[in-house]
């Protein structure tokens, strides 16, 4: 998305491109940590969210990063 910005897209697009980029990468990781906190998983389940939240938090520190 960043190689869009420099041919001449409008603003508002590329604003809009880059709140929706955080929101994917967001919503993942707000959701694994409510259901850590407020659903009682079993085993299985546990390692999937854990993964879930570990790769979203890897792609938010991305992000922040400017990779």
């Amino acid at each position: 998305m960043e190689k869009w910005i420099g041919l001449g897209s409008p603003r508002w697009m590329t604003i809009s491109l880059i709140v929706l980029k955080w929101i994917m990468a967001m919503m993942p990781f707000l959701i694994s940590s409510i259901v850590f906190f407020a659903v009682d998983v079993s085993g299985v389940d546990e390692w999937m969210w854990t993964c879930i939240y570990i790769l979203s938090l890897m792609k938010i520190i991305d992000m922040a990063d400017g990779k």
